[in-house]
């Protein structure tokens, strides 16, 4: 009674079928090899036992149209494995610029460049948010930990107030070079490399038809929300703008 709830064709075939789907989207969005790996071996296993179906008997009379599934398969996933990998990059790309306006806001500087007499402290800025995120830590104070540390490198007394420490002359090019590689490091860090990424790429090629449903019933629902979005601001900040030129003209130019 039960085998035949997985008989091909019927409604409750087709209800199994939506809910394994569902544990498998859940399965590649979170990463979850295994599991989503065990889930279609027993679905798989389930429905052909339940439709009198033999796989190794099937592999044997079908060899050349399996072999032609699984190659397309294969470079259907490696096309979109590729696709994914680029979307992801967007989406921490987003992130950073996300961080980099508010910091430019905080600053009252408008635009979307940061200026040269600032990209120290935006460089430690993104490292509080790459490194102390969870705890809450500000840019200034990983600076401040990074002048302590390089000042007593350098058997430098530590003022008692912390908060105003300055690089004596002779060693500002040293701490040019600090600077340097605690970029080089920080930019390590935060750009993903498909090295690191190795299972989230192997899920996204081999099980690419669930990765592949989910995104075309969640990503453009949110692209459109964030172009409407985008409109609206830009629109509003033209009409913030012309309403409060009267206002800036009777003021001190600024250097923006």
């Amino acid at each position: 009674m039960l085998l035949g709830f997985f008989l091909f064709g019927t409604y409750s075939f087709w209800i199994t079928t939506a809910l394994v789907s569902f544990f498998l989207i859940a399965c590649v969005e979170k990463i979850w090899a295994g599991w989503a790996t065990l889930m279609l071996a027993c679905a798989a296993s389930v429905v052909f036992f339940s439709n009198g179906i033999n796989p190794l008997s099937y592999i044997q009379e079908h060899p050349y149209d399996i072999a032609q599934w699984v190659c397309l398969h294969i470079l259907i996933g490696a096309f979109w494995s590729v696709y994914r990998w680029y979307i992801l990059l967007l989406k921490e790309r987003r992130k950073i610029v996300k961080i980099k306006k508010a910091f430019l806001q905080k600053r009252h500087i408008e635009g979307d460049d940061v200026p040269v007499a600032l990209r120290e402290e935006w460089l430690f800025e993104l490292k509080s948010h790459q490194y102390g995120r969870s705890y809450g830590e500000q840019g200034v104070y990983y600076e401040r930990q990074d002048k302590i540390e390089f000042l007593r490198e350098h058997s430098i007394s530590i003022p008692s107030d912390d908060r105003l420490i300055e690089i004596p002359d002779r060693l500002k090019d040293e701490w040019r070079k600090r600077v340097q590689k605690i970029s080089r490091e920080l930019q390590f860090k935060m750009r993903p490399r498909p090295r690191d990424n190795k299972g989230l790429i192997t899920l996204w090629m081999i099980y690419w038809p669930w990765s592949m449903a989910w995104y075309i019933l969640n990503d453009p629902i949110k692209r459109f929300a964030n172009w409407i979005y985008r409109r609206i601001q830009q629109m509003l900040e033209f009409i913030s703008k012309h309403v409060w030129k009267d206002i800036a003209k009777d003021l001190p130019p600024t250097d923006i």
